[in-house]
């Protein structure tokens, strides 16, 4: 008897020390993560991106986007139709105009933010970023698909290579063999690890 009855005890010390353990899991106070959510963020029509884009100044349309702002309207009115419609692209009522979300697009292909920073600037939530940003890429693709010979990178004929590289060379002299640069922007590009 008093073997079966020390089991007995060791049993309920342990169910005891079980059900205070789970106990002080569950009821202890919750760490709240620090996030950015809509009451601390500007709407996205008075974001910095808005008003950049209201101000339709080349030098920050270059220096944001890496387009001026007659490039930008003429990719805006051709890209237009290949964004969703703004009621079917989240459930939330505050959503980026089309313009803004191309803007969005070649702001992150062009500048090397995080999605906590892009959502800063343009007034969304962090969680709405990536979504955002996969749509317009999906719109950009679907776009230049659409008409595959407008949106090819050409060489340019030979004609035009030696016209090119003569005002290369009356410009700068010590440059041979060059016809043209490109300079300003910051592409994500995939290469092989070594």
């Amino acid at each position: 008897m008093p073997h079966y009855y020390h089991q007995q005890q060791h049993r309920r010390r342990v169910l005891m020390g079980l059900l205070l353990g789970a106990a002080a899991v569950f009821l202890r106070p919750k760490r709240r993560q620090p996030c950015l959510t809509r009451a601390s963020l500007l709407s996205p029509s008075l974001s910095a991106a808005a008003h950049l884009l209201h101000a339709r100044k080349d030098s920050g349309y270059i220096s944001v986007f890496g387009l001026d702002v007659k490039t930008f309207d003429l990719l805006l009115a051709k890209a237009s139709s290949f964004f969703p419609p703004p009621h079917l692209k989240v459930r939330r009522h505050r959503l980026l105009s089309v313009r803004a979300h191309l803007a969005l697009t070649l702001y992150y292909l062009t500048t090397p933010q995080r999605q906590k920073s892009i959502s800063i600037v343009f007034g969304i939530v962090p969680s709405a970023v990536s979504p955002a940003i996969w749509v317009g890429l999906r719109a950009l693709r679907v776009m230049m698909e659409a008409d595959p010979d407008y949106w090819a990178i050409r060489w340019p004929s030979p004609d035009t290579m030696k016209s090119m590289a003569a005002a290369v060379r009356a410009r700068e002299p010590l440059l041979k063999h060059v016809f043209g640069f490109v300079d300003g922007l910051n592409l994500r590009i995939s290469a092989q690890r070594r």
